[in-house]
């Protein structure tokens, strides 16, 4: 997770939020001990969210990267 952090580190501070908020969810669904299915889900649905919010963002203000 902290090398994950630090790969992430130099993007702007909405995109290291999403992929925080990506990284406590993923934390949360392997702490409940969901079954395989359930957890490949909801690990997938968050990246996308996270990876749409990321690219918005980009779109919105290109000029921060």
């Amino acid at each position: 997770m902290t090398a994950a952090a630090a790969v992430f580190f130099p993007f702007p501070a909405p995109a290291r939020a999403c992929f925080a908020y990506f990284l406590l969810a993923e934390e949360y669904l392997t702490f409940r001990r969901l079954d395989e299915m359930n957890w490949q889900f909801g690990a997938g649905l968050l990246l996308g969210l996270a990876l749409m919010a990321y690219l918005f963002y980009a779109l919105i203000k290109p000029e921060k990267f």
